[in-house]
């Protein structure tokens, strides 16, 4: 799961999907989403929802 985060991190400018991060750590998009949510407690869409959130308010900072 630190390796789906952090990939998440890093290509946060590509449109990304459950189906991408599954496929970057070689899983189902099923099994994906059963992990991400028992590791951090939220769905995968909250983190999209959350990281596009902070970018658009660091951009509108500076």
């Amino acid at each position: 799961m630190e390796r789906a985060i952090s990939y998440r991190h890093r290509y946060f400018t590509e449109e990304l999907t459950i189906q991408k991060a599954a496929d970057h750590i070689h899983i189902s998009r099923n099994y994906f989403s059963i992990l991400f949510k028992q590791y951090s407690d939220q769905k995968f869409i909250n983190l999209l929802i959350m990281s596009l959130t902070f970018e658009l308010i660091k951009q509108v900072s500076c």
